[in-house]
């Protein structure tokens, strides 16, 4: 009797969460609060009108009577740190935290009580950053990832002669990356009109993969509109994982589970990694969970793969430390 009420104890604990793609962003890093985001972004906006601005028809969205779904940015930079801290708390969570400003990720670092790394990010296009001053955060000053890598934006390629040193450096110092790699916000040119989006295709990532072998690099957003490439380089490079951050943002959840299990029925379940893409709109990181939890056609083991196990494996983490630190558990030891 004793036995089965453990293994019912046992069934019923949390599952531990650790959120791969997480922004410290200021609450205006996209417009004036409280700017609400329509969700799903993609079924939600208004049909292109050609005689209208489309960023106008895009903030318009969120007052249209079809959008019934909203996520809203807190008031200020304190109440953004403070509603994400809660919602990893909530959430059963951990994660990795990344910026541009060292001092706006220590803020978040430091809030989450040891729930958070911090990574540093990278856009080779529109950022300057001194490779030699990144190099020592990622060797001496505890942080963890080179990423999000956001060129996409920028129109850079990921064998663009600039991203050659970083990525040299990153199988150097043994950091993984994150490499966006799929859209972004509902008419994305009208917002960064250097954006393209071929660069979405994981095939762009083979010459760096082949000419650095033990580089490690996440693709955000599961290189969405190029699955089949996706599958291809999953299966050819085994250092390749895929983080779902973003993607349950802007579509239906009927698209959403196809993509994601397709890849879970090509045998990709132990390289998929869970994110929120939580940038400004802290709720997104209860959403991600629930995305994978709610998802019927996964088993409770590869659920926790996607929700932690992976990220472990990936980022190189103890894991019965860090299941402790996302359940908030105190070490006995």
């Amino acid at each position: 009797m004793f036995e089965l009420i453990a293994a019912a104890a046992l069934a019923s604990e949390p599952i531990p969460m650790f959120d791969m793609h997480l922004h410290a962003f200021k609450a205006d890093e996209n417009g004036p609060p409280p700017n609400p985001l329509c969700l799903p972004g993609a079924g939600s906006m208004p049909a292109p009108d050609p005689a209208k601005p489309w960023p106008q028809q895009f903030m318009s969205a969120p007052s249209l009577p079809t959008c019934t779904d909203r996520e809203t940015v807190p008031m200020d930079d304190a109440a953004l740190v403070e509603q994400t801290v809660a919602m990893l708390e909530a959430n059963h969570a951990a994660g990795v935290v990344g910026g541009y400003d060292p001092q706006l990720i220590a803020r978040f670092v430091e809030s989450a009580g040891g729930r958070l790394l911090p990574a540093i990010q990278l856009n080779a296009a529109y950022e300057d950053p001194n490779i030699d001053e990144v190099r020592a955060l990622l060797s001496d000053g505890g942080y963890v990832m080179l990423g999000e890598v956001t060129n996409q934006y920028g129109g850079v390629a990921p064998a663009d002669e600039r991203m050659a040193p970083w990525w040299a450096m990153a199988e150097e110092l043994d950091v993984p990356v994150l490499y966006h790699m799929g859209g972004g916000p509902p008419g994305t040119t009208a917002f960064f009109p250097d954006f393209r989006a071929g660069l979405a295709d994981p095939t762009l990532l083979e010459p760096a993969l082949a000419k650095h072998p033990r580089l490690r690099i996440a693709i955000a957003h599961m290189a969405e509109g190029y699955e089949g490439q996706l599958g291809l380089m999953l299966y050819a490079y085994p250092q390749l994982y895929v983080d779902i951050g973003g993607i349950m943002w802007m579509y239906d959840r009927a698209h959403l589970d196809h993509k994601l299990k397709r890849l879970v029925d090509m045998g990709f379940a132990n390289r998929v990694m869970v994110g929120s893409d939580q940038m400004v709109w802290p709720g997104m990181i209860g959403r991600a969970r629930k995305f994978v939890m709610e998802a019927d056609y996964l088993t409770d083991e590869q659920k926790r793969m996607i929700l932690f196990d992976n990220a472990m494996r990936f980022m190189k983490l103890d894991g019965e430390e860090w299941a402790r630190i996302a359940l908030g558990e105190k070490d006995e030891n």
